[in-house]
């Protein structure tokens, strides 16, 4: 298995499995865990406006290195915003679990695809998408949410 050595990375970030939805995305490996945050958020149109998590051993998170959102004062883990991705040694077909919304727990499982090192890419893009993105609060009428 190929390690990240500073080429970008592809990785399938968005799968919510339980949602129907997949996102491809492509993401310089020069870039943050809080970047990869926002283009995750981006590609499922929530409001970025809850803490987060990354989680390095997808099967048993609370056993492996945790990442928090830059935001989370609580938190005794390392802030998002201070690694890279290449600083991660990521690995092609590696899983990674990421946790928005601490209290709801939108779960999205991402897999590194591949390493692209010929590719120049300066900011992440959503290459594909597939599925309809769900709504971030399904029980939230329009007029108490416009209230809050």
């Amino acid at each position: 298995m190929e390690s990240c050595d500073g080429s970008n990375l592809k990785a399938d970030a968005v799968d919510l499995t339980n949602h129907g939805v997949s996102c491809t995305i492509a993401i310089p490996a020069t870039m943050t865990l809080h970047d990869l945050h926002n283009i995750i958020q981006e590609s499922v149109n929530f409001d970025n406006d809850h803490l987060y998590n990354f989680y390095l051993n997808w099967r048993n998170p609370l056993n492996g290195e945790c990442y928090s959102s830059p935001e989370d004062d609580w938190s005794e883990n390392p802030s998002a915003d201070t690694v890279t991705l290449a600083q991660l040694n990521l690995y092609e077909e590696q899983y990674l679990l990421y946790i928005f919304d601490l209290a709801e727990r939108w779960e999205f499982f991402i897999t590194v695809i591949r390493h692209l090192p010929d590719e120049t890419m300066t900011k992440p893009r959503i290459v594909e998408k597939v599925g309809k993105s769900p709504e971030q609060y399904p029980d939230c009428s329009a007029n108490y949410c416009r209230t809050l």
